[in-house]
C-alpha cells in the first residue's frame, strides 16, 4: 500500500515538473510579451522551434567527426599536381575543392591608358587579354 502511494506521489511530482517547464516554454513562444494575447505567428514559430530542437537532439546522437578526422583543403589537395591554366596561373582540383596559384612575376603585362573626366588612368592587364572598354572604366570610376 505504501509503495503504491509513493508511486502516485512520484507521478504527480513528475507531472507538475513537466507542466511547469511546458508552460514556461509556451509563455515565451506563444503569448505576446506576458499578455494573454497570442502572437500572430506563434504556431509557425513553435513549429520552427520544434524543428531546430529536433535537429539539435539528432546531432547529439549522430557521431560527429572529431577535429582530427576532418581534412583541410590543403591535405585533400596535397597529392594533386598543379596544372598550367595560362602563363603564370596554375591550379588543381579534387571534388569540391580547388586551389589557384598566381605568380605575378611570370605574367606578361600590357599597360593601357584611359582618359576619364580629364584624368589619365593607367591599368595593367595580361598581354593576351582584351582590355576593358572605355564605358566600363568610366562606370568604374564614377
Amino acid at each position: 500500500m505504501k509503495n503504491k502511494k509513493l508511486q502516485l506521489y512520484f507521478k504527480i511530482l513528475i507531472t507538475f515538473i513537466f507542466v511547469f517547464f511546458l508552460s514556461s516554454f509556451l509563455i515565451q513562444k506563444i503569448f505576446l510579451a506576458g499578455t494573454p494575447k497570442i502572437r500572430p505567428n506563434a504556431f509557425s514559430n513553435l513549429a520552427l522551434e520544434i524543428k531546430n530542437n529536433t535537429r539539435s537532439l539528432i546531432a547529439l546522437f549522430i557521431k560527429q567527426p572529431s577535429p582530427k578526422e576532418i581534412l583541410t583543403p590543403e591535405e585533400i589537395l596535397k597529392d594533386v599536381p598543379l596544372k598550367t591554366i595560362s602563363k603564370g596561373v596554375y591550379g588543381k582540383t579534387r571534388g569540391n575543392y580547388s586551389y589557384t596559384l598566381i605568380k605575378i612575376d611570370e605574367i606578361e603585362w600590357k599597360e593601357y591608358t584611359f582618359n576619364i573626366n580629364g584624368k589619365e588612368i593607367k591599368i595593367k592587364a595580361p598581354k593576351d587579354q582584351e582590355p576593358p572598354s572605355q564605358e566600363f572604366m568610366e562606370a568604374l570610376y564614377k
